[in-house]
């Protein structure tokens, strides 16, 4: 599923360029708050399956969704950051 992902990634990122637009780095804080901001929210149980468990937390500038797997003593299988 990787290739899928990265080639839908960069198509996406072709289609929203801006020539001549320049974008300037994070810093390392503002990366970190937003991650922890994602992980702040109450925490609700989406959809799950016998085995799966799909958690999600909204914080005020993302929602952070966690992937679990049950017959692995709830090993964690996939986390996402997504920005609002």
């Amino acid at each position: 599923m990787w290739p899928k992902l990265l080639r839908s990634a960069a198509v996406d990122a072709f289609a929203q360029q801006q020539p001549g637009r320049r974008f300037e780095l994070p810093e390392t804080e503002e990366i970190l708050a937003f991650l922890a901001d994602g992980e702040k929210g109450r925490e609700r149980e989406a959809k799950t399956s016998g085995r799966m468990q799909v958690l999600s937390r909204e914080g005020q500038a993302s929602v952070f969704f966690e992937s679990r797997d049950r017959n692995r003593k709830d090993a964690l299988v996939h986390r996402s950051y997504i920005a609002k």
